[in-house]
């Protein structure tokens, strides 16, 4: 009965370790793991926004995040492992994306309204200057 108490103990302390994955030898760092994920959100965005201009330009989007950032998918999977099983700096991790992202949609959205105010400048200005010829109704 010993033995069984021993053991159970022993298996506890081991499943109870803080940080079960080691750091990665190739470890990309918070920073580069920031710009890999945030451009991997803005990728798959644009797949199921307009996936037509992405078959269209031949792009694989994995392939291009690995080029890009010159990692392998080895590389990037020990790295992505390692972030998750640490939630307090995954979590840094994704709140540094939702800022980026959110900077980005600020500037988005500024240059979308100044657009329409171009537009609506334009068209009052076609619209004064459109002078309709009277028409005689006889």
């Amino acid at each position: 009965m010993k033995k069984y108490i021993f053991i159970c103990v022993v298996l506890i302390g081991i499943s109870c370790n803080n940080n079960p994955i080691s750091k990665p030898k190739n470890d990309l760092g918070e920073a580069k793991m920031v710009e890999i994920l945030h451009d991997i959100a803005v990728l798959q965005a644009a797949e199921v926004y307009n996936a037509e201009k992405l078959i269209d330009g031949n792009v694989n989007t994995t392939t291009y995040i690995f080029e890009k950032y010159g990692i392998d998918s080895l590389t990037f999977v020990q790295n992505q492992r390692y972030y998750t099983s640490n939630p307090k700096e995954y979590k840094k991790i994704y709140d540094a994306i939702i800022k980026k992202v959110d900077a980005q949609k600020a500037i988005a959205d500024t240059l979308a309204k100044k657009e329409v105010i171009e537009k609506k400048t334009t068209f009052k200005k076609l619209d004064t200057s459109f002078k309709p010829k009277k028409m005689r109704i006889e």
